[in-house]
């Protein structure tokens, strides 16, 4: 059996996490879609590699172009896996961070969303949600805390 003091620090630890997927949600996005356009931009720069089609005899590469064109193909493969390996963990953060804020109440999701995504400080987001500045930081740590106990 867990004492309060080890509960409050799993769920802080849990709560800093959730802070980190919210402050990295929005480059995340952008990451996702600078990593598409970097393999549409790999995989065009391939098709313009392709040899002369009169080095392929039987549906196959010959010569000496053969060793460097298949190097080529299998850099390019390695190249595309980590690329979309890399853009997997950008979506899996993305979707935590949306399923997440799904789970909040309108008023909740917005505070947050505020704060986090729209550079608001406590000051203009207590200001916008009628709030005090100290009640609006209690108010998103108790968020943070609600997301972190689900």
């Amino acid at each position: 059996m867990l004492t309060k003091q080890e509960v409050k620090t799993i769920l802080s630890h849990k709560v800093q996490l959730i802070r980190f997927d919210l402050m990295t949600y929005q480059s995340c996005k952008a990451l996702i879609k600078a990593v598409e356009e970097q393999i549409q931009r790999e995989k065009s720069v391939s098709l313009e590699a392709m040899p002369p089609t009169d080095m392929i005899v039987g549906g196959k590469l010959t010569g000496a172009k053969a060793t460097e064109f298949d190097s080529a193909v299998e850099g390019l493969a390695i190249t595309l896996a980590d690329l979309n390996s890399e853009r997997a963990g950008y979506i899996k953060t993305v979707e935590r961070v949306d399923g997440m804020l799904e789970g909040l109440n309108e008023t909740d999701r917005n505070i947050l969303e505020k704060y986090f995504f729209h550079g608001m400080t406590y000051n203009m987001v207590a200001k916008e949600f009628k709030y005090e500045k100290g009640g609006i930081r209690k108010k998103i740590r108790r968020i943070l805390e609600k997301l972190a106990k689900n």
